[in-house]
């Protein structure tokens, strides 16, 4: 079983969720921090959850596997990470702290994760399930050695107005990507943040501006910001495969 789903780096965050770089906060739950980052040998951390509520309430945490096949983003039930307690029940103004164990150590780059912590409403139908909030938090282990993303793009597609912007990463480290800016115009809809993960790429729609894109063999200049600095590339600019 896997859950599957991407539109934007809107979800590498939270759905309904006002977030801080040390912590988030969505309807009456708090969390921090909102990325968990294993430096290499290390394999257990921690994170708080605080209800800010006036009333109880219940959550649930699972671990998940992320990846990113075919430039789309997939979480996989994985038991590579121990979340402990997976369940637990707040009442007002309560913290709870739960423990994220790693079963093994990342080997050759970072191996990435996220937790889905569940705020569950305290009624639910006989045999189901609902969820009131869902907050998803990434989850990094670095790899021994020097870490550290390498990016390449293109920009593929025929068509005059939409097209897609690819980047890869043959590092071994991910990399945040915000702050997008391509020449003539041209724009990328709803973007807010992507990761890459590290042996991974992601697709990116973007669409031209009013000059439209130059002739496939020619080069489109991107810029950006990353979590590791301003990035400048040439994207070369290919047909559909």
């Amino acid at each position: 079983m896997s859950i599957l789903g991407h539109k934007s780096g809107c979800w590498a965050t939270v759905v309904g969720i006002i977030s801080t770089s040390a912590a988030a906060t969505a309807q009456s739950l708090e969390i921090a921090p909102i990325t968990v980052d294993l430096p290499a040998g290390r394999l257990s951390s921690t994170i708080r959850i605080t209800n800010r509520g006036t009333t109880p309430t219940t959550v649930q945490i699972r671990s998940f596997a992320w990846s990113q096949p075919v430039g789309g983003e997939q979480l996989d039930p994985t038991r590579e990470m121990v979340v402990s307690p997976p369940f637990s029940t707040l009442a007002a103004g309560d913290t709870q702290t739960v423990r994220i164990v790693l079963r093994k150590a990342a080997l050759e780059r970072e191996a990435s994760y996220r937790l889905l912590v569940d705020q569950l409403p305290a009624t639910a139908d006989a045999g189901s399930i609902r969820v009131a909030l869902r907050i998803s938090l990434p989850v990094f282990a670095a790899a021994a050695g020097a870490a550290r993303a390498r990016l390449t793009w293109k920009l593929v597609g025929a068509d005059p107005v939409k097209r897609t912007l690819v980047i890869r990463n043959d590092g071994t480290r991910r990399a945040k990507i915000s702050a997008l800016n391509l020449p003539q115009a041209a724009t990328v809809p709803g973007f807010t943040f992507r990761y890459v993960l590290a042996g991974s790429e992601v697709a990116i729609p973007v669409e031209a501006g009013t000059s439209g894109w130059a002739a496939a063999g020619a080069t489109l200049h991107v810029s950006a910001t990353s979590d590791q600095g301003r990035v400048e590339a040439d994207a070369p600019i290919v047909p559909a495969a």
